[in-house]
């Protein structure tokens, strides 16, 4: 979706009311109104959706199962209603240290 811009028109009298008008960012903004051919200033109304590597979505794929288990990590979860942790990746690769198949939370 691309983002929202607000233009107002710059007139004699000052600032017109903002109108909105929604383009890609790889447009030029529009520098006169289409209609009236008066100058145009562009102002943002919302952020741009853009993905870096530090969103959610790409945090998530490398807290993966097997991104985890890749990296030479092991992943526990905790059961709620027992309090012990489960693993459900393992370390591979050459470190491959063994590791319990079940854990005791100390804080219980």
């Amino acid at each position: 979706m691309p983002p929202t811009y607000l233009y107002t028109c710059l007139n004699a009298e000052g600032v017109s009311e903002p109108f909105e008008i929604e383009h890609a960012m790889a447009l030029a903004p529009l520098s006169h109104h289409p209609e009236t051919g008066q100058p145009l200033q562009r102002y943002y109304k919302e952020a741009p959706g853009i993905l870096t590597q530090y969103s959610e979505r790409s945090t998530q794929a490398r807290l993966s199962t097997k991104n985890i288990e890749k990296a030479g990590f092991t992943k526990y979860i905790r059961d709620k209603a027992s309090g012990q942790y489960h693993r459900i990746a393992e370390a591979t690769g050459a470190a491959g240290a063994q590791t319990p198949e079940t854990l005791k939370n100390p804080h219980l």
